[in-house]
């Protein structure tokens, strides 16, 4: 289950607030790197914003829905506590940005070798609203 992080409402966070800090204390993870969106590419959930969030909005008034993220990398550094599927993460051992380009890590952060642009994402949108389907997309990156 994954919930969203830059662009969470103000009220939503203040709810929220006291028990992400009592986790951060307890656990170390933080609500934004562990708890909220998962990373990589994934039909559905939230986008995991890079820039400031840009949810479009339909001609109809509609904001539109997240339908796909297509993104360079399946998981970013941090992403080992939550997201790293449990099959993978033996592999993980010693991984860091500084680790060579042939550590194992490296082809299970990247299997496609995809990049867009500065380890970037598109993000697909569809409005639910119209019988049609209209869709538009956002790219944003690092």
């Amino acid at each position: 289950m994954e919930y969203p992080s830059h662009d969470l409402p103000q009220a939503a966070w203040s709810q929220i607030q006291d028990a992400v800090q009592r986790v951060a204390r307890e656990t170390g993870w933080e609500y934004e790197r562990d708890l909220a969106v998962a990373s990589g590419t994934k039909v559905g959930g939230y986008p995991g914003w890079t820039q400031p969030p840009q949810w479009p909005s339909c001609g109809c008034g509609a904001t539109m829905a997240h339908l796909l993220t297509i993104d360079s990398w399946e998981f970013s550094r941090g992403d080992d506590r939550r997201w790293i599927p449990l099959e993978d993460r033996a592999a993980m051992a010693g991984w860091g940005w500084d680790t060579d380009d042939d550590h194992p890590w490296r082809a299970r952060q990247n299997p496609t070798g995809l990049m867009l642009g500065d380890a970037g994402g598109i993000y697909l949108f569809v409005c639910t609203r119209c019988p049609i389907r209209p869709f538009d997309y956002r790219f944003d990156c690092s």
